[in-house]
């Protein structure tokens, strides 16, 4: 499953900004409430799964330069001329097309070709 290590990197997370509050609760016991957890979870920053993990300051949600994914989408080719074959050891014929791809980086899309 493709989400699998980004749930992962969200557990140790959530976990690693908990133990953060932990240690600078002030009261004892080392209690902390819902907002607590939550601002040292926007400063948690971590070598995950996923890449480095980190997370915007103001919404919490993962920094887009911390979360790279690619998407792939395979399809039979419809009347192309930039198909090629492919006869893999076991008989099993691979199709391939070039097609267009777009990524975003630093806030802009950037076509790109991808065979």
């Amino acid at each position: 499953e493709v989400l699998v290590p980004f749930m992962y990197d969200a557990t140790i997370a959530l976990g690693l900004a908990a133990c953060s509050a932990a240690n600078n609760a002030t009261s004892s016991g080392a209690y902390f409430d819902g907002a607590t957890h939550f601002e040292h979870f926007k400063q948690t920053t971590f070598q995950g799964a996923t890449g480095e993990v980190s997370f915007d300051p103001v919404t919490g949600t993962r920094d887009v330069a911390s979360a790279q994914s690619l998407v792939l989408n395979f399809f039979p080719p419809e009347n192309s001329n930039n198909n090629s074959n492919a006869t893999t050891a076991d008989g099993i014929t691979v199709r391939q097309h070039v097609s267009s791809a777009a990524h975003y980086v630093n806030g802009k899309w950037i076509k790109q070709t991808r065979v």
